[in-house]
């Protein structure tokens, strides 16, 4: 942040804005992740429980 004792410039809130936008993108890259993270559980998961399903069928 700049010294509070100064008015903030153009350049500021240049430099601000650019720190946003590498905030939010690296938010939604998490976003992106944590998601293809879930998904990838969910398919083994239901992976799992069909195999168990299958197996229970056949005794």
């Amino acid at each position: 942040m700049w010294d509070k004792g100064r008015v903030p410039t153009i350049d500021d809130d240049v430099v601000i804005d650019n720190l946003n936008q590498v905030v939010y993108s690296l938010a939604e890259d998490d976003m992106q992740e944590c998601i293809r993270l879930f998904l990838n559980l969910y398919i083994d998961i239901d992976s799992e429980l069909s195999l168990g399903a299958k197996t229970a069928k056949k005794k």
